[in-house]
């Protein structure tokens, strides 16, 4: 691992402060439960620590989806079978288009979004452009949300700037998969 990683000590004496006594608290976990997972998880041949956008959309986002890779690396679990793999993008990148010149490929730009005239990237708007949507009047503002195991209030930049600043949506109805909200004004 020494060949291919640089600080490991910095890293260290970084979190040293961070002991399970100190943290089992915060994260609900008792500390002898934080050490043995920690422990498990280093001494097994084929394990992986994985997150996604539960990792990602809130205040230490960046910090735990590096943190999530720091696991692996220092586990020797990243780019391992069985362990933290580097996939194939779904588009856009070389190793997921196949040969040049074969297939129909991907078109993007054939729309702009109504506000900032951000491209649609296959039939798709970027998510940070809805509270501008939602808040800049005109024809084709967004007046109505419904949401499906989501909620964009939590999850996307700028997501509390639609309902906290009394902006002009009107309903916004979600249903996910563990409670239904009715349709409400925000």
């Amino acid at each position: 691992m020494t060949e291919y990683v640089a600080g490991v000590e910095l890293l260290e004496s970084a979190v040293t402060e961070f002991a399970p006594e100190k943290v089992s608290a915060r994260c609900g976990i008792p500390a002898e439960t934080i050490r043995t997972l920690a422990r498990t998880l280093a001494a097994a041949k084929h394990a992986v620590v994985y997150g996604r956008v539960g990792t990602c959309t809130q205040e230490y986002g960046t910090l735990c989806s590096w943190l999530v890779d720091v696991l692996n690396v220092l586990t020797g679990h990243l780019d391992e079978p069985g362990g933290a793999m580097f996939p194939k993008a779904a588009a856009l990148q070389s190793n997921s288009m196949g040969n040049p010149g074969t297939g129909k490929g991907i078109i993007t730009g054939r729309r702009k979004s109504r506000v900032s005239g951000a491209p649609e990237v296959l039939g798709e708007f970027p998510m940070s452009c809805l509270a501008e949507e939602i808040q800049t009047p005109g024809d084709g503002q967004v007046r109505a949300l419904i949401t499906v195991a989501s909620n964009p209030a939590l999850s996307s930049p700028n997501g509390e700037t639609p309902c906290h600043r009394n902006g002009p949506i009107g309903i916004h109805g979600e249903h996910g998969y563990l409670f239904e909200r009715n349709l409400t004004p925000c």
